[in-house]
This record gives structure tokens, C-alpha cells and sequence, in this order.
């Protein structure tokens, strides 16, 4: 698997539709996943995300857990049911201890990051 799965391109509206029309020519609407959607920063353009057909956060997590030879992970999300631990939307402190509780090396002793 490789390890370039997205490339994100910013597009003004009025080449949008010209772009859009060339990927179903060229046919990579049915060879790779793409995305597009409205910026919220720069009125008038759009995002293509581009990925690769297979990719996933479930294919990426399996990629990652094979590559470095990990056993067990922990995913944190917002979306009960989808991860390990569930965690309400922007509460990263509440993420970061979680972490902390975690992998905590020994249960009370703190260690001091480098």
C-alpha cells in the first residue's frame, strides 16, 4: 500500500465544472475516490480531494499497526460505536488524558516529556 493516499487541490468555481467533466473523460471517477466540497475560507472556490480508491481509516489503521509491529491501538473519535473511546466534539483535554491514562508508563508516576 502506498503510503500517498490524498492529494487536495483548491479550485476557483468557474474551472470546477471544466475539471469535473475531464476526470469522468479520463475515467479516474471510477479508478480513485473523490471528494469535493465548498471552501468555507475562500468564497468562490472549491476542495477536490483526491484519494486513493481503497483507502480508509480502517485500511490505514491496519497499515500503520503492521508496519511498526503494534498489537493493540486505541482510537478516539466523536462518533459512538466507530472508535474505542468515545469523546465529545473539541474536547481535546479530555482526549489528551485519556492518552495519558492509557499509555501512562507506571499508574501514578508521571514522566516528563522530552
Amino acid at each position: 500500500m502506498s503510503v500517498k493516499q490524498q492529494f487536495t487541490v483548491r479550485v476557483f468555481k468557474t474551472y470546477r465544472k471544466r475539471l469535473d467533466e475531464e476526470l469522468v473523460r479520463r475515467g479516474y471517477d471510477r479508478k480513485l475516490k473523490i471528494l469535493k466540497y465548498p471552501s468555507e475560507d475562500h468564497e468562490g472556490y472549491s476542495y477536490i480531494k483526491i484519494y486513493n480508491k481503497n483507502a480508509s481509516k480502517e485500511r490505514m489503521l491496519l497499515y500503520l499497526k503492521d508496519s511498526c509491529g503494534i498489537q493493540r491501538s486505541l482510537t478516539l473519535g466523536t462518533i459512538e460505536g466507530n472508535y474505542d473511546v468515545t469523546v465529545k466534539e473539541n474536547s481535546f483535554n479530555e482526549m489528551v488524558k485519556r492518552i495519558r491514562k492509557e499509555y501512562e508508563a507506571f499508574p501514578g508516576i508521571r514522566t516528563k516529556l522530552l
